[in-house]
């Protein structure tokens, strides 16, 4: 919100959105631009590459602004115009690969993060245990739970996300599909927020292969189910 802010007080020609960037109609940046997300025209890409290089097809000449060794300062550099700015990925810089790795064999991990998680990063999401079955498992849970006079609030909720997953399609799809909805749930692209996480590094991540055969073929008999 703060950015559209700034672009609105410099008359800037448009922001450029890429990555785990938020939409100007999320409602934390409406809160925060406090209107200038409606005077500053937006523009999405998938990642920063497809940014640049619509930057440079248009002529742009293109400069990030970062700390780090070699760069030049604002009072030496000699911009053309038009021109790109690009502001980074101060917010996370995580390498997953290794957010992965670290907390996979700790005190959080588990089989469905050491499983699941590298399917997601890869955009594999079928099934080892379809979505519309979970849903059905947590429901006779809390329907057995409510005949007991018990309540189950983060069971309702996570049964609640799974269920609006399903009705936008994903009712075939793996278990670890819940990562589009909670995408969807921030009005994000569940593929931006993964490129946002790596983007200095996506040609180098080569994900860990935690997935043994016998794990493959126990999914491959409960998607047969």
């Amino acid at each position: 919100g703060s950015v559209f802010r700034t672009c609105d007080f410099f008359g800037v020609e448009s922001l450029w959105l890429c990555g785990y960037t938020a939409d100007p109609s999320h409602p934390q940046v409406a809160r925060s631009a406090l209107g200038a997300e409606t005077a500053v025209p937006a523009r999405r890409f998938g990642d920063v590459r497809e940014a640049v290089a619509a930057a440079k097809a248009e002529g742009r000449f293109v400069v990030a602004l970062e700390n780090c060794r070699g760069a030049v300062a604002p009072e030496d550099l000699a911009p053309r115009f038009p021109a790109l700015l690009l502001l980074g990925s101060e917010r996370f810089g995580l390498d997953p690969d290794r957010v992965l790795a670290s907390v996979s064999t700790g005190a959080a991990g588990s089989w469905s993060l050491s499983n699941l998680a590298p399917r997601v990063l890869r955009g594999d999401f079928a099934p080892g245990f379809y979505v519309e079955h979970f849903i059905k498992d947590m429901g006779i849970a809390l329907e057995e739970a409510a005949r007991a006079g018990l309540k189950l609030p983060i069971l309702a909720e996570t049964c609640e996300l799974y269920k609006q997953l399903m009705a936008q399609g994903s009712a075939r799809e793996g278990t670890q599909a819940i990562v589009k909805g909670v995408a969807r749930y921030n009005r994000l692209e569940w593929k931006n927020m993964i490129r946002g996480w790596k983007l200095s590094k996506v040609d180098k991540v080569k994900l860990p292969e935690t997935i043994s055969a016998e794990d493959d073929s126990q999914d491959e008999n409960q998607s047969k189910e």
